[in-house]
């Protein structure tokens, strides 16, 4: 319903809902999930998409930015790379 909406910053929600659900499955399963805590070097990642977990756990002194082919102003990773000071594009 989410997804749906004329409000782009409750369509954004969505993602993160999903981003929560996964999480959950993946701990429950015992799969590992993406950890981009330990970029060793200085790179650029380039996504389809960044999960809010994934922008959180990235090691914003390693990323020198990000491109990914969903998302807007308002979404997770938007939201994240302003307040990390990243520079980001988004909905490519």
């Amino acid at each position: 319903r989410l997804e749906n909406m004329d409000n782009e910053y409750l369509r954004e929600r969505a993602a993160d809902i999903r981003d929560t659900g996964r999480r959950i499955i993946r701990d429950l399963m015992g799969v590992a999930e993406t950890d981009l805590t330990h970029l060793g070097t200085p790179c650029i990642i380039v996504a389809h998409d960044l999960t809010p977990s994934d922008t959180a756990t990235m090691a914003p002194e390693h990323v020198l930015g990000f491109i990914t082919d969903v998302g807007g102003r308002t979404s997770h990773s938007a939201i994240m790379a302003r307040t990390l000071e990243i520079p980001a594009i988004v909905g490519t």
